[in-house]
């Protein structure tokens, strides 16, 4: 990876500590889990860890055999590794896992399928999500936030090829400035708050709980539940709740129940109805 890549990329990828998520998830070693986009396994050996058996799944072979490099370079004997899904779906049993993870994933979905419509990629995604969980299953979702004060301010987005509020803009804008740039379409497709916990409903999936990821959704430092009594417990105690000096300001002065729509990313925890 050094060779490779700069040192934040380094870091996203080779950093434990952005692993902290899955102290949210009730995982046992009774359970089977799957994760959807492994990256350059920067997670897959920490969930590895906590659970019975592990299945992956990568849509780039390389990333893929990275991965499975990584892991068994770490000792890791209850995780296997595929490549695919960039169709957005699952080449998995019915009712064959306890746990799904989606991390940083569902924004990008979508770029497999430039034929149609981005939201109906990730839409086949989430219901293809919800038959391969077992009856109660539990899907961990986490994304970039469509209205995230980085976007709303004007900061380049990455989904959008580096527009200047790129997904904050509306759709319809979006589409237009992306096309009189001489591009196809946005390379990932964002949600607000809102829209992604109706997305999760329509899959057949109920969201149980939310989070604020602090200060930022790559490298968080903690989670905070997203009710207001739990913004303003954690308020008390927070030395920085944005990456830069001004979504830090923006932030602190959001009122408590307005957090969840303007938080960096969306984190989310789901079960099969």
């Amino acid at each position: 990876m050094e060779a490779l890549y700069d040192p934040g990329m380094v870091a996203y990828s080779a950093d434990s500590a952005r692993s902290r998520f899955l102290d949210l998830l009730s995982l046992s070693k009774s359970m089977t889990a799957l994760e959807i986009g492994v990256g350059l396994g920067q997670h897959t050996a920490a969930i590895a860890a906590r659970v019975a058996a592990l299945d992956t799944l990568e849509v780039r072979l390389v990333n893929a055999l990275f991965a499975k490099i990584r892991c068994a370079q770490e000792g890791v004997i209850n995780a296997t590794f595929a490549c695919g899904g960039d169709d957005c779906r699952l080449p998995f049993a019915d009712a064959s896992y306890d746990v799904v993870l989606l991390n940083l994933v569902l924004e990008w979905c979508a770029g497999g399928n430039p034929k149609e419509p981005a939201i109906a990629s990730q839409r086949r995604l989430l219901s293809e999500i919800c038959r391969v969980l077992k009856p109660n299953g539990t899907l961990q979702i986490g994304t970039k936030n469509r209205f995230a004060y980085r976007l709303l301010v004007g900061g380049g987005d990455e989904h959008a090829h580096g527009m200047r509020f790129g997904n904050a803009l509306p759709r319809w804008l979006l589409r237009l400035v992306v096309r009189l740039r001489g591009k196809p379409a946005p390379a990932g497709h964002l949600h607000s708050y809102v829209a992604l916990g109706r997305l999760i409903r329509g899959a057949g999936l109920s969201p149980v709980q939310s989070y604020w990821a602090v200060p930022e959704m790559r490298f968080p430092e903690q989670y905070i539940p997203t009710d207001v009594k739990a913004i303003r417990l954690a308020r008390r105690r927070l030395i920085r709740q944005g990456n830069s000096r001004l979504t830090n300001l923006l932030m602190r002065l959001t009122p408590a129940w307005m957090v969840r729509y303007v938080t960096p990313g969306l984190f989310f925890i789901a079960r099969k109805v």
